[in-house]
C-alpha cells in the first residue's frame, strides 16, 4: 500500500506565538503541513507532533494511503487512531478505506500551563466557558485561553476574512471580560482535504 511521509518537523518561535510545520512525501498532496499560533508563548502541545497525525489522518483514509509519522506520538492517540477513530471516521465516511497508522510512542508529555477551548460564538462555545469558568471549577479544569482557529471552515475569500478577523474581535472582548486570553491557530490543514478530495474523485472505478 501507498504511503504518506511526515518528517523534518519545526518549530519556529516568534514574539507572540510559534510556527509548527512538518514535511509530506505524498503523491499529489501539499508538501508542507503547518499551524501557526498567536496569543501564547508557551510550549504545550509542540513536544509531540499528535497535531500532524489528527490533521492527516481523514486524508490518509480518503486516499487509503498509510500514514507514517517519522517521530514518536503519544501512545494513547497512536493506539486511537489504529481502532476506534478510524471506525468513527468511517462510520461518518463510508468512503474511508482502513490504513495504518506508523509512529513511534512518546514518553507521556507533562501538563500544560493553561486550559484552553476553542470559541465560535455559538450556543456549545457559551455552554463550555460556563462549565469551565465558574469559581467552583477545579484550577486544572478552568479556562485561561478562548481559540479562534482559522482552518479553513472561514475560507479564504475577503469576506470571509472579514468574519474571521470579527470572529477575533469578539472572541477577545469575552476573553479579556472574563480575565482570560484570546489564542488564535491558523493553518493550511484545508489544503489536504481539498487535495486528498480531489484525488479521491479521479480514481477509476473497478
Amino acid at each position: 500500500m501507498t504511503s504518506i511521509v511526515v518528517r523534518n518537523f519545526r518549530r519556529i518561535c516568534h514574539e507572540s506565538g510559534f510556527r509548527v510545520s512538518c514535511s509530506l512525501n505524498a503523491d499529489g498532496l501539499p508538501s508542507e503541513l503547518w499551524f501557526e499560533t498567536t496569543g501564547y508563548g508557551g510550549t504545550a502541545g509542540t513536544d509531540e507532533p499528535d497535531w500532524a497525525a489528527v490533521a492527516l489522518l481523514y486524508p490518509s483514509m480518503l486516499l487509503g494511503h498509510d500514514l507514517v509519522i517519522d517521530v514518536a506520538i503519544s501512545p494513547q492517540l497512536h493506539y486511537a487512531m489504529n481502532n476506534d477513530l478510524q471506525a468513527l471516521l468511517r462510520d461518518y465516511d463510508h468512503r474511508l478505506q482502513r490504513i495504518r497508522v506508523i509512529a513511534g510512542w512518546a514518553t507521556p508529555a507533562a501538563s500544560g500551563d493553561g486550559v484552553a477551548t476553542g470559541f465560535s460564538g455559538g450556543i456549545d462555545s457559551f455552554a463550555t466557558l460556563a462549565a469551565y469558568s465558574d469559581r467552583d471549577t477545579p484550577s486544572s479544569m478552568r479556562l485561561t485561553h478562548l481559540a479562534v482557529n482559522d482552518v479553513g471552515a472561514f475560507g479564504r475569500s475577503g469576506p470571509a476574512r472579514d468574519n474571521f478577523r470579527m470572529a477575533q474581535r469578539r472572541a477577545a472582548a469575552l476573553a479579556k471580560a472574563g480575565g482570560m486570553r484570546l489564542l488564535t491557530c491558523s493553518s493550511n490543514i484545508d489544503e489536504f482535504y481539498h487535495a486528498a478530495g480531489s484525488r479521491y474523485s479521479r480514481r477509476p472505478i473497478a
